[in-house]
């Protein structure tokens, strides 16, 4: 994804319903316009659609734009329409979409605007722009974001927002209490139940009441890490296919906090 030229609309400040990781972009405001655009970039040859997360309600024409950036070519590849997704008033993130599949491997700029400042919701928050191909895989790296729901049980299955069908990492910071949950795994619909080897006593964990543990694959292996140390797993095997969600097994006493996965083209 293409750095966005105007930091000053990258904000933190908030966590938002729906929001994807710890930052978003936020353009204008209730009484106020802004505009913020992106470095030039090349779209994927195989790229279908661009995908993101909108809040606010300002409606069109403000909204989120790519734009082509070729030569002697002026075309808006998509643009905010009226009635559409973007001018619902809410505080909620939101996924919407267009087709940018004419502009495949074309030079292009994504511009984000708010025109409005006529309503309490006159504003556009943008989150997570990424690009798909026909087939609904995501193009290029990518990272999701698990924000654990209040009240959640201990049981914590994660059905990942996009599946994964090349190399990843999922990460997930855990207390594992007075014992030590398997990890739970689905590629092509398949549930793989992964025993990591560790008990509360391992050396891993002795001492340590939360520990950082990395689940990742790399072309088709699959390797566990606590705090960046490899388990060597004896059960490391080929698993290719398509991943759509990760979690643990139900544990009384085990705690998670936090859990991403990113994945890498």
């Amino acid at each position: 994804m293409a750095q966005v030229k105007n930091e000053q609309f990258v904000s933190d400040d908030a966590n938002w319903a729906g929001q994807q990781g710890q930052q978003y972009l936020a353009v204008g405001g209730n009484q106020s316009k802004g505009k913020a655009t992106t470095a030039e970039f090349a779209l994927p040859a195989d790229v279908s659609t661009m995908s993101w997360f909108r809040m606010g309600g300002a409606d069109a024409p403000s909204g989120v734009y790519v734009k082509l950036a070729e030569k002697n070519e002026t075309e808006t590849v998509c643009k905010p329409t009226s009635g559409g997704a973007g001018d619902m008033d809410t505080n909620v993130f939101f996924e919407t979409s267009c087709d940018v599949s004419s502009a495949a491997g074309k030079l292009v700029y994504l511009e984000v605007s708010d025109e409005d400042t006529a309503e309490s919701f006159a504003r556009v928050i943008v989150d997570d722009i990424h690009f798909m191909d026909r087939n609904g895989n995501i193009l290029g790296n990518h990272q999701m974001f698990w924000k654990k729901p209040q009240g959640a049980p201990v049981s914590l299955e994660w059905q990942l927002p996009h599946p994964i069908s090349n190399d990843f990492k999922c990460t997930s910071v855990v207390d594992f209490g007075s014992q030590v949950s398997d990890y739970f795994i689905w590629i092509d619909d398949t549930k793989y139940e992964l025993d990591l080897g560790l008990d509360v006593n391992s050396k891993m964990l002795k001492g340590k009441e939360w520990v950082t543990v990395t689940f990742q694959r790399t072309s088709g292996i699959i390797d566990f890490l606590v705090d960046g140390e490899d388990l060597n797993l004896t059960a490391d095997k080929e698993m290719d296919g398509v991943l759509t969600k990760v979690g643990w097994g139900n544990q009384d006493g085990m705690l998670v906090t936090k859990m991403n996965c990113e994945m890498y083209s």
